[in-house]
Formats: structure tokens, C-alpha cells, sequence
């Protein structure tokens, strides 16, 4: 997750997103290999006994 007051967050094909901070102007590429609904949900899905330790 970004912060839009940081990062400028363009769409593209490949990656899917170009992402630049805007303090240093480096830019980097997202792609999305898995979509949650929150962050919540995928820390369920993703981190083992994640219930278990909260």
C-alpha cells in the first residue's frame, strides 16, 4: 500500500503499476499476483496459525 502523497502510481500492461517516489524520484514496477479484500484476509490466508497468535 501507498501513500499517494509520496507516490505517483501510474497504470500500466507490464508490470501492472510503475510506481515513483516523488521525495527521490526513483521509480519502481508492481505486479500483482494476488488481490485481498484487507489486510486482514491475508494475513489469514498467507501466515501460518495467524489466529492462533493474535
Amino acid at each position: 500500500m501507498f501513500n499517494e502523497k509520496e507516490f505517483d502510481i501510474e497504470e500500466t500492461e507490464k508490470p501492472d503499476f510503475l510506481v515513483t517516489n516523488k521525495k527521490f524520484q526513483e521509480k519502481f514496477g508492481v505486479e500483482v499476483t494476488e488481490l485481498f479484500i484487507n489486510q486482514s484476509s491475508a494475513r489469514i490466508k498467507k501466515i501460518p496459525n495467524y489466529i492462533g497468535q493474535i
